[in-house]
């Protein structure tokens, strides 16, 4: 028998690739066991358990500070949210003299465009430069409405506790991230870095300090609420700080003791007048008009306010836009004391929520007279309509719909023959603790009215129906000195909720 021999030849192992690899294994093995290696892959892991553990407690909300000191994240939310369906023509731009103190919703009614308020507490010009920046992203304004209270004094780099944590909430509200990214090294110091981006850094010490809203953010989270939604109600930015008005033992200091602010100290520093240049250039780069806005305090709050208002001039004049000035000669009349704060010792003095609405309104009258013609007309738009429908001072603005069963013009009697009666509106309203009432408002009209309107009253005889028998009811109206549309004179008027059927009689009565 035969062998076949087998020529299949038998591949030799290359001593110098074995060796290769071998080496390749054990430099790789060698390269774990390096301590500098391993100590840098420790403290990888390390970075990204803390970087997670901090994002997942910022997201939850673990260490978020009380509702109202987030201001700020609630109107930049609700900004976003608004803007996705509709345009912002006018922002309003400053610290708390500005969303504090002006009234956005009835600014809106009253020029038939959207105006928004934004900003922070205590913010200054270079803040407020990022926040416009940001909110170009998402809206092409008309107009630029900016505050001159925020012109003042203040560091780039705030060190001043609390003055920091405005500019902290401030920064941590905004939601654009590449704007916050640019914004970061320019409004804070390197050591500043972790608490701008977290709120965990920033409000840890609430472990120890504030335990309180530790448990309330844990009961939210619990009940998957931790995470504020998007405000489906209409919120244009307007935070109302005071509702009480000044007691007359606060107006007695101040006409006994000097005025708390001298505004021959006013002064602003190289940072103001750098961010409001760059303010006015973003404007002008996007083809938006910029006015400077003056909010008042009350007048014996300030001394010397001439000299206040001659340093301020050097820095705006030069920009050659207009300024309403509403502390310069503003008439008692207009703003008593009932429209300030109750406090004396406060150089930041705010205006009520009833003085918000003087100062809207001769802000509305102001661009009206002067920007009129850059706005759109969106009285002529249901949709329009349909947002402000029922807000404060949309009644005094415009008539309710005919199918609306809870606000309605009132039927006048024939007999009662006046070229100046426009309208009687019953608005069905509630209070503080959830009990109906009926708002009268009469508009007049004002080209029509040749006496002081706060000279008279209205007396009105209302026509109501109780237990199907139809009865009257004498009522007299005091002057609106707070809701002041350009065409109308309003009195005004709460009852009882009544079945109001129409208005029988309307005369003027002197103020007794």
């Amino acid at each position: 028998m035969t062998h076949k021999k087998n020529n299949t030849k038998k591949k030799k192992k290359n001593p110098k690739a074995q060796k290769g690899k071998l080496n390749r294994n054990t430099n790789q093995i060698s390269s774990y066991k390096n301590p500098l290696v391993r100590a840098s892959i420790k403290f990888f892991i390390f970075s990204m358990l803390i970087f997670g553990g901090l994002y997942y407690s910022d997201y939850k909300g673990y260490f978020d500070s009380e509702k109202r000191l987030d201001y700020i994240s609630k109107a930049w939310d609700s900004f976003d949210h608004f803007t996705e369906k509709n345009n912002v023509d006018i922002i309003l731009l400053g610290n708390s003299h500005m969303f504090a103190n002006i009234n956005p919703k009835n600014l809106s009614m009253t020029l038939g465009a959207n105006a928004f308020a934004l900003g922070g507490p205590g913010s200054a010009q270079h803040d407020l430069y990022f926040c416009l920046k940001e909110a170009l992203k998402k809206c092409k304004p008309s107009l630029v409405v900016l505050e001159t209270f925020s012109m003042n004094n203040a560091p780039l780099h705030q060190d001043i506790p609390h003055e920091l944590t405005h500019q902290l909430n401030s920064f941590s509200g905004r939601n654009d991230i590449i704007t916050k990214i640019i914004s970061t090294p320019i409004l804070f110091s390197a050591d500043q870095f972790g608490y701008a981006w977290s709120k965990t850094i920033r409000n840890h010490n609430y472990i120890f300090s504030n335990t309180k809203q530790l448990k309330a953010n844990k009961k939210l989270i619990e009940q998957g609420n931790n995470k504020q939604k998007k405000n489906q109600k209409l919120y244009l930015g307007q935070l109302i700080y005071y509702t009480k008005g000044m007691q007359d033992t606060t107006v007695a200091k101040f006409n006994s003791i000097k005025a708390p602010v001298d505004g021959g100290e006013y002064t602003y520093n190289k940072y103001t007048e750098k961010y409001t240049d760059k303010i006015i250039e973003l404007c002008e780069n996007n083809g938006i008009e910029i006015m400077f806005f003056t909010n008042p305090m009350y007048e014996k709050n300030i001394k010397d306010y001439h000299k206040w208002k001659s340093k301020l001039s050097k820095l705006l004049n030069k920009y050659n836009k207009k300024w309403l000035d509403l502390q310069q000669n503003y008439s008692s009349e207009d703003f008593p004391p009932i429209c300030f704060q109750n406090s004396y010792n406060h150089p930041n003095q705010h205006l009520t929520h009833l003085g918000a609405l003087v100062a809207t309104y001769k802000l509305a009258d102001f661009i009206k007279a002067n920007y009129i013609s850059l706005l759109p007309l969106r009285q002529t738009d249901i949709e329009w309509h349909k947002l402000f429908y029922g807000q404060d001072g949309y009644f005094e603005n415009f008539s309710p719909v005919k199918q609306d069963k809870n606000n309605k013009v009132l039927p006048i009697h024939p007999d009662i023959k006046s070229n100046f009666l426009k309208e009687v509106i019953i608005s069905t309203q509630k209070n503080n603790k959830g009990q109906e009432f009926l708002k009268v408002i009469a508009k007049l009209e004002r080209n029509q009215i040749k006496a002081k309107p706060n000279s008279m009253d209205v007396m009105m005889v209302l026509a109501y129906v109780e237990n199907g028998v139809e009865k009257y009811a004498n009522l007299v109206l005091k002057y609106d000195i707070f809701h002041k549309p350009s065409d109308y004179i309003i009195y005004s008027q709460n009852i009882k909720s009544i079945d109001v059927r129409g208005v029988k009689y309307f005369a003027f009565i002197n103020k007794q």
